[in-house]
C-alpha cells in the first residue's frame, strides 16, 4: 500500500501566509482608521464642550465677594495665539490658548450699551493691585484657564469655502463673550486684533505704561467660523471640521457643527 503525503508544499505554506497577511493588514487598517476617526470626533467634541462651558459661566451670573468690594462676573475673554502662557514664560505649543474671566463691579449701568456699561462698571481680565507697602502690580482677575487640544489638533482659520485662500496656521485673535450687567442680554463677537494678555502684564510689570482696556479693540458681532484641523497638517485640510458659532449667539446652542459635505462650509472644499 502506498502512504499518503504528508505536510504542505512550499506553494501551499506561501498562499497560506499571504492570506493571512492580508487579512492581518484588513484588519490593522480597520483599526487604524477606527483609533483615528475616534480621535477626531474626541477633538472636536472636547473643543466645543469648552465652547459650551465659557457660556455657560457667563449666562450663570455669579458675585466674586461682598461688602465695598463685591463684584461680578460678567464675560469670557478668549485668546487664539499668544507667545506667552500664563507664567510669562514662551508657549511651546502653538495649539495652546487661554480663557480670562472679565469681571467687574456690581452697579447702575444707566441704561448704557454693554461695553460701555461694562466700561463703567470697570470690567477687565486684569486688576491692579495695591499692597500694604503702597506698592503696585497687576494681576489677571477670576479663573483664567489654559487650554490645549486634543491629540495634536490645531484650531485653525475659516477660508470662506475656498482652499486656495485657506492658511493651515494656528488662529490668532479674541472671541468674547459678555453679558450686559442689567438686561442679562449676553453678546458673543470676534477680533482679529489680538491682544497678549500675558505679554501686557509682564510689560506693567517692568514698568511700560499701556493700555489694558480690552473693550478698545475692534470686536465685530459676526459668525465665528473655527477649523478644527485634527492632525495639525496641511494634508488634512480635506478632512476638516467647522465648528461655528452663529452670529448673534447668545448662549451654548449657537455653537454647530458643520461638517464638509454640508451647505457653508468655511474650511476648505
Amino acid at each position: 500500500m502506498k502512504r499518503g503525503k504528508l505536510g504542505f508544499t512550499l506553494i501551499e505554506v506561501a498562499i497560506f501566509l499571504v492570506i493571512t497577511g492580508a487579512l492581518f493588514i484588513s484588519v490593522a487598517v480597520g483599526v487604524q482608521n477606527s483609533i483615528y476617526q475616534q480621535r477626531t470626533n474626541d477633538s472636536i467634541q472636547n473643543f466645543m464642550e469648552f465652547l459650551r462651558t465659557a457660556y455657560a459661566e457667563v449666562t450663570d451670573v455669579q458675585n466674586t465677594g461682598g461688602g465695598r468690594s463685591e463684584q461680578a462676573i460678567y464675560g469670557k475673554l478668549i485668546t487664539f495665539g499668544e507667545s506667552r502662557n500664563l507664567a510669562g514664560e514662551t508657549v511651546t505649543d502653538e495649539n495652546e490658548f487661554f480663557a480670562y474671566t472679565v469681571i467687574g463691579d456690581i452697579g447702575d449701568s444707566n441704561g448704557q450699551g454693554t461695553f460701555e456699561a461694562l466700561k463703567v462698571l470697570n470690567a477687565n481680565v486684569i486688576r491692579e493691585v495695591t499692597n500694604d507697602e503702597g506698592e503696585k502690580s497687576v494681576d489677571l482677575v477670576g479663573i483664567t484657564e489654559s487650554y490645549l487640544p486634543k491629540w495634536a489638533t490645531r484650531i485653525e482659520p475659516a477660508c470662506d469655502g475656498d482652499l486656495a485662500g485657506c492658511k493651515f496656521e494656528q488662529l490668532k485673535g479674541m472671541m468674547l463673550i459678555v453679558r450686559h450687567p442689567n438686561s442679562g442680554t449676553v453678546t458673543t463677537m470676534w477680533s482679529d486684533d489680538l491682544v497678549e494678555v500675558n505679554s501686557l502684564i509682564e510689560r506693567i510689570k517692568k514698568g511700560e505704561s499701556v493700555s489694558v482696556d480690552i473693550f478698545s479693540n475692534n470686536f465685530e458681532l459676526k459668525q465665528i467660523d473655527f477649523c478644527i484641523n485634527t492632525t495639525g497638517e496641511e494634508a488634512n485640510v480635506r478632512n476638516r471640521a467647522d465648528v461655528r458659532v452663529i452670529k448673534g449667539a447668545r448662549n451654548a446652542s449657537g455653537i454647530e457643527l458643520v461638517a464638509s459635505d454640508m451647505e457653508g462650509y468655511k474650511c476648505g472644499e
